[in-house]
């Protein structure tokens, strides 16, 4: 990661993208799920298929019903988090760190830039109302006096 004058946007893009990494890897285990829950139900209807039809050999009823019971213990190691096939130690998260990393269509830069900008105008302010409480305390030594 390219590191910036500014620590608190590096944290801040850090955050951002192992949120995003959880997010990616919360979908991918999802939709292993869901395949997972569909194999199983293709396995359940080519079981009751088999079973029903008088045509078919006890080995290939055999065969039908060892492919739902394969499929059902993936699913119960999905679910369990014992098969992490969904999510690929190779696939990580991709790392943003492009112009428009905060996906509001602003540049980092300009971003920073802003945020420059307004802590030098509340310092600006403090120096003003500092400036003004002095003033004030001035007006009232005199009015005492």
């Amino acid at each position: 990661m390219v590191r910036r004058k500014d620590k608190e946007l590096d944290v801040a893009l850090e955050l951002f993208n192992n949120e995003l990494g959880k997010i990616q890897n919360a979908k991918k285990a999802q939709a292993a799920i869901q395949e997972a829950e569909r194999n199983k139900e293709a396995a359940i209807k080519a079981l009751k298929d088999a079973e029903g039809n008088p045509n078919l050999s006890s080995e290939e009823k055999a065969a039908a019903k060892e492919i739902w019971v394969e499929t059902d213990k993936k699913l119960k190691q999905i679910l369990t988090g014992e098969n992490i096939e969904a999510v690929e130690e190779g696939d990580q998260a991709e790392i943003i760190d492009e112009p428009d990393v905060l996906g509001c269509g602003v540049a980092v830069e300009e971003m920073q830039e802003t945020v420059d900008t307004e802590k030098a105008e509340k310092s600006d302010l403090s120096v003003v109302e500092e400036t003004d409480s002095d003033t004030s305390l001035s007006n009232k030594e005199v009015e005492v006096h």
